[in-house]
């Protein structure tokens, strides 16, 4: 696999796959818990219009 190929794929989808489901969205994107830690709030957030 290669660079242009791994930018093809979607971060969302591959976060829901992983089992991560987005806790919120926004104007911009949607929130998610952070996959490599546990926190109380949602800090990480994709923007999926930026991913294609």
């Amino acid at each position: 696999m290669n660079i242009d190929e791994i930018r093809k794929i979607s971060l969302v989808e591959f976060l829901n796959q992983l089992g991560y489901q987005p806790t919120g969205r926004d104007s911009k994107g949607l929130w998610f818990y952070a996959p490599y830690r546990s926190e109380r709030k949602p800090s990480f957030h994709v923007n999926p219009r930026r991913n294609l």
